[in-house]
């Protein structure tokens, strides 16, 4: 009897072993499959979010970073500083198609990085109407609503999807050599970045801190201009060359009034100058809308 039952807990010994180490096998195999997924998903978020060559290359300014500053800083968000969602339908012209999308995408990422679900869809949906009618296959398509509609309580996930959409646009048109779009698209970006943030400023008592910010931009305004006079050295770019100009000229009357601005100084001192800034961003911003 008792040789029976020390066979029993022998065997039973044996047995919980073997559960045991399987059980840890198991376990092991799903961490090492999840990692693996986790890998290959930060390996597909690397290859789909890569800047735009013409971005790294002249140093170009990224709306997405005025909209980070203004979340950082508190700066409520603005519904009222978007562009219209009834708009795209009156543009006809490739290039007021190109720099309308260059807005949607700048409101698209504002959204985004405030967390408005309903506003990121909306905007996802315009833009990519925009895109097909501008015949870009990749970035704005199909594929990115739906996975915008997959992940519409992840706010985190309609950012990068957000962000991956445009360099992948970007990316698109730079390598097919769409320079009758893309730098258009470029300075829609930009200009409504510029719009929503001198807007922002009107609304807040201290403005050194959003003054600071504005003035950053004078930077990128010079590279931006720089880009687009190189656009024009292009061979392929003749037949935008008058409208090229047409922007750059634009986008000198705002430089030269940050030429004004002496940043040696209390930015505050220069009102003014900001003031007009903001005038001609906003009216410039709104003969393309």
């Amino acid at each position: 009897m008792q040789k029976k039952y020390f066979l029993l807990k022998q065997f039973i010994f044996v047995l919980s072993i073997s559960l045991l180490l399987i059980s840890c096998s198991n376990s092991n195999n799903k961490e090492k499959q999840q990692n693996d997924n986790n890998q290959q998903i930060d390996r597909d978020k690397s290859e789909n979010t890569v800047k735009s060559n013409v971005y790294t290359s002249y140093n170009l300014p990224l709306p997405i970073e005025i909209y980070k500053f203004l979340k950082n800083n508190n700066i409520e968000f603005n519904l009222q500083l978007l562009n219209s969602k009834d708009k795209q339908a009156n543009t006809f012209t490739d290039i007021s198609k190109a720099i309308n999308l260059g807005f949607y995408s700048s409101d698209l990422a504002y959204c985004t990085i405030f967390d408005q679900s309903q506003e990121s869809v909306d905007y996802f949906s315009i833009s990519i109407e925009l895109a097909h009618e501008l015949d870009i296959t990749e970035g704005y398509d199909e594929k990115v609503l739906d996975r915008t509609y997959d992940n519409i309580e992840n706010n985190d996930s309609l950012s990068n999807i957000a962000e991956e959409a445009y360099w992948k646009t970007c990316n698109y048109l730079e390598k097919n050599k769409k320079i009758n779009i893309l730098p258009f698209i470029i300075v829609g970006s930009w200009l409504e970045s510029m719009h929503i943030l001198t807007e922002s400023s009107k609304n807040i008592t201290d403005k050194k801190l959003i003054y600071a910010e504005i003035y950053n931009q004078k930077e990128s305004l010079k590279n931006l201009i720089f880009y687009l006079f190189e656009v024009m050295n292009d061979s392929n770019a003749f037949i935008v060359n008058d409208d090229i100009q047409a922007v750059i000229k634009s986008l000198k009357l705002i430089q030269a009034e940050f030429e004004k601005i002496n940043n040696q100084q209390d930015l505050t001192n220069f009102n003014k100058e900001f003031i007009n800034i903001n005038n001609l961003v906003t009216t410039y911003r709104n003969t393309h809308n």
